[in-house]
């Protein structure tokens, strides 16, 4: 599926070693009908290979063929901040794992933040595209009851990978002062309650994608990573607590870190915030 785009892929290039993500950035570029962007280090700031850059392009070249457009772009340092600053609204930067730390840094206090309408996927170093790909998209749902927004980026990114999407929900029960029985309970009851809750936002949205409804109870980091352990794709959400910073939780900063597949982090805040339950405990879920 391409569909044409008006702004690049970007991939940011500081380093040697950042080739699952030039691999990444040439697939969505194909993808998505969009050239891409390689930026890297001018070659002054630069202390390795001063042709890093040229490499990068060429491994770009080679991997999209003649369908893929492809320029560069030298900024000072080309880390990962520097280069979301410089990015079209609309973008969509690809980072390596090995940036993830100054990712999470520039998230947290800087441009990245909620100011950022670039979408930024961080790929493991051992990623590579695997042929009739059918593992699924899966997005990691932080509140049930406002899911909509984030249950549709996920469905944009099933569709334009082809596959179908696992909407994901996580959370555990704060209140220890229930007995085992009726806390396990309360747990299944209000498990299905979540589900139906998704279930509903699924179906009004669209019919034309295949969607898998889980809703899981325990440390919500866990059941993240494992479900991204069998996905081409994971789709996280985050929220903006000031003007000028964005919250991500623990959760979506374990998947930047540890996700098996590239772990995408969505440009726009995602709505809501934590889940409260009617029985009167707090629900931890995927933030």
């Amino acid at each position: 599926m391409t569909t044409t785009c008006p702004v690049p892929v970007v991939v940011a290039v500081p380093h040697d070693g950042v080739d699952s993500a030039l691999r990444f950035a040439a697939r969505e570029g194909l993808l998505r009908g969009c050239p891409v962007r390689v930026v890297g280090p001018t070659i002054s700031s630069h202390r390795g290979r001063p042709d890093l850059l040229a490499a990068a392009v060429a491994t770009v070249e080679l991997l999209g063929g003649p369908g893929l457009t492809v320029d560069a772009r030298t900024l000072p340092e080309a880390d990962v901040e520097e280069v979301i600053a410089d990015s079209p609204d609309g973008s969509l930067v690809v980072v390596h794992r090995s940036g993830v730390l100054r990712l999470l840094h520039a998230i947290s206090y800087g441009v990245a933040g909620s100011q950022a309408r670039s979408d930024v996927v961080c790929v493991p170093a051992d990623w590579a595209p695997r042929p009739d790909d059918t593992r699924p998209v899966v997005v990691a749902i932080d509140d049930a009851f406002q899911a909509a927004d984030l249950l549709g980026e996920g469905m944009t990114q099933a569709r334009l990978h082809e596959t179908s999407l696992q909407a994901l929900h996580a959370w555990e029960m704060d209140d220890d002062r229930l007995a085992p029985e009726p806390r396990a309970i309360h747990t299944s009851m209000w498990s299905a309650e979540l589900e139906e809750r998704l279930r509903r936002q699924v179906e009004d949205l669209s019919d034309d994608v295949k969607v898998e409804v889980a809703v899981r109870h325990g440390v919500a980091a866990d059941h993240v990573l494992e479900a991204a352990d069998d996905a081409q794709l994971l789709v996280l959400g985050r929220n903006s607590v000031e003007p000028r910073l964005c919250h991500v939780g623990r959760t979506a900063r374990s998947a930047l870190r540890e996700s098996r597949c590239p772990a995408l982090l969505l440009g726009r805040a995602a709505a809501g915030g934590p889940v409260q339950s009617p029985l009167s405990y707090s629900a931890r879920s995927i933030s």
